[in-house]
């Protein structure tokens, strides 16, 4: 299979997302390689170049709202992982929670979060259930967030490392 370059990229991009994003600002390496996609609502996201043109992912911002064409309603009827990572690095600790389809190791494998991880917690559950335990969580630490240095989809399901113990407890009370 040939190598996939800017010029595919683009193609493909544009053909699944319309005049939706500038790619001004990309320095295209591999379909593995984040790069940085101007929003022309939201500003600037990174994400996988396979990831939004295969994936048909875009800003995390018009996710939110639907806007993107990915939206996790889509995929609320199917079983999930919920999870609890240790992020570190770049002279950073804290903590990452979240919801995915595969698991926590295929997310990291694929490139989407650019930390070492410990996972402090991983449980398989049903997609509503998964969904309703990530939502109480960002409403209940909404005033504690973290902000990592470095963006990656995901980024802003991020807590201090301080209040691990209370994350750990509520995911294993809830997940009975």
């Amino acid at each position: 299979m040939a190598r996939t370059t800017l010029e595919d990229f683009l193609k493909r991009s544009i053909e699944v997302h319309g005049d939706k994003y500038d790619y001004s600002k990309v320095v295209y390496k591999t379909t593995e390689t984040r790069v940085t996609i101007v929003c022309k609502i939201h500003g600037d996201f990174q994400l996988r170049p396979r990831a939004h043109y295969s994936d048909r992912r875009g800003c995390d911002e018009c996710d939110k709202t639907g806007k993107s064409g990915f939206h996790k309603s889509e995929w609320a009827d199917k079983i999930k992982f919920v999870y609890l990572l240790e992020l570190y690095g770049n002279s950073e600790r804290f903590l990452k929670f979240g919801v995915t389809i595969k698991g926590v190791d295929d997310r990291v494998t694929r490139g989407e979060i650019p930390y070492s991880y410990t996972t402090l917690f991983e449980k398989k559950l049903s997609g509503e259930l998964a969904m309703s335990i990530e939502q109480n969580i960002k409403l209940k630490y909404k005033s504690i967030t973290y902000k990592p240095f470095l963006n990656f989809r995901g980024s802003t399901e991020c807590l201090p490392l301080a209040i691990k113990n209370n994350i750990l407890n509520y995911l294993e009370k809830n997940t009975l």
